[in-house]
Formats: C-alpha cells, structure tokens, sequence
C-alpha cells in the first residue's frame, strides 16, 4: 500500500474512534492506537535520521576521495 492510503487509513480510524459519537470505544483499542501512533512517530523520525546518515557519510567520502 503507498504511504498517503496507509496515513488517510490511520487518521480516518483515529477520528472515527475517538469521536465522541463513539462511546462504545474502549479503552484497549485507545491505547492500541496511541502505540501505533508513537510506532509510526519512531519510524518516520528513524528513517529521517538514517537518510541524513546516509547523505553525510557519501559527502565524508566523497572528501576524503579528493584529496
């Protein structure tokens, strides 16, 4: 699935469960979409950083191969 349905799929479920037309929500399923949320947080940052890694080590190599 490309990540702009997964994202529209998350945020469609969280309004949809903690709307306050939905009482019948329980506790469990709240806590069980924080974690995903918290997840989902972690692993875009996670890839964010992996991706400047990434780009800062080609750039030291590519310093080091010129000189």
């Amino acid at each position: 699935m490309p990540l702009p349905l997964i994202l529209w799929l998350k945020n469609a479920l969280t309004s949809i469960l903690w709307s306050k037309n939905a009482p019948i929500v329980t506790k469990w399923v709240k806590n069980a979409l924080f974690r995903i949320n918290i997840l989902f947080f972690l692993f875009k940052h996670i890839f964010v950083l992996i991706k400047i890694l990434l780009k800062n080590t080609i750039l030291v190599f590519f310093l080091l191969k010129s000189l």
